[in-house]
């Protein structure tokens, strides 16, 4: 039986990282057992609810989120493990979310009024800053798409940020109750409630044809549903996705099968993609 260390809060104040690790049968002791082998710095947290063969990873104080990411995912590739990361959100120890930094920088650009909570999307992550820029470079060279997607939206940002940019009408979806209360309260509060609509949605439960597509994802649920997502945007639309490393885009762009890579952006490792859905 695994046994789960007590939680403590990091007094630091920094970000703490939560990793989701899907596993294969009876590979969820092993894999942990390698990550301390490795003397990877997480602990394991229990989840009400979750697939034993399911891992919430969670950074210790002080670590280094990218650099842990980085651990994991090289842990993951170096051995034939039937294991993926699903998930990953960024949880800040004081409960009080990051409002500096790009953070700051697009509530200011934007004119936007928001509320962060435990969820990736608050603009403080490498993904949020690399997909967010590529929607602005868009949105400078073409015509606002008529409809948008944004799959995972976490608060809500990217959304928010397309409806400030001109796009039409725009449905934000997660499967987390509370990121759609939490992006339904910053449409209230931006009173962009005609153009953005939140709903709790799974992936195959969307339904649609969109112009531009936005995908800030973990890079494990852009391959297995890759297929599906470049299906969702509309031939001759624009795909862009986040939320993958450089060592992952070989299987992300062969998983968006009829997507031409059109640019790339990279921070630190981490890599956001711009595509076009082939007519």
């Amino acid at each position: 039986m695994i046994q789960l260390p007590e939680f403590v809060p990091d007094p630091s104040g920094r970000w703490r990282l939560l990793v989701h690790v899907r596993c294969g049968d009876g590979m969820a002791a092993a894999f942990l057992a390698a990550c301390r082998q490795e003397r990877i710095p997480v602990d394991l947290l229990p989840v009400t609810g979750q697939n034993p063969e399911s891992l919430q990873l969670l950074s210790r104080p002080e670590t280094d989120c990218d650099r842990l990411l980085l651990d994991i995912s090289a842990l993951l590739a170096g051995k034939g493990w039937d294991c993926d990361i699903v998930e990953t959100r960024l949880l800040p120890a004081t409960g009080k979310p990051d409002e500096q930094g790009t953070a700051g920088e697009i509530r200011e650009r934007y004119g936007l009024d928001l509320a962060f909570a435990s969820f990736f999307g608050s603009g403080g992550h490498p993904s949020t800053r690399l997909i967010a820029a590529l929607l602005a470079e868009v949105m400078r060279v073409a015509s606002p798409p008529a409809t948008v997607l944004d799959l995972g939206c976490g608060s809500g940002i990217l959304a928010l940020v397309a409806a400030r940019l001109g796009a039409g009408r725009i449905l934000a979806v997660d499967v987390d109750p509370g990121a759609v209360d939490l992006a339904r309260g910053n449409v209230r509060r931006n009173r962009l409630g005609g153009i953005v609509a939140v709903e709790c949605l799974d992936l195959g439960a969307v339904t649609g044809s969109f112009a531009l597509v936005l995908a800030n994802l973990p890079a494990g649920v852009l391959v297995r549903h890759g297929g599906r997502i470049a299906g969702l945007t509309a031939p001759g639309g624009r795909l862009l996705v986040s939320g993958l490393m450089t060592g992952q885009r070989a299987g992300v762009l062969a998983a968006l099968a009829g997507c031409r890579l059109e640019e790339e952006r990279n921070e630190g490792g981490w890599l956001a993609l711009s595509l076009i859905r082939e007519e």
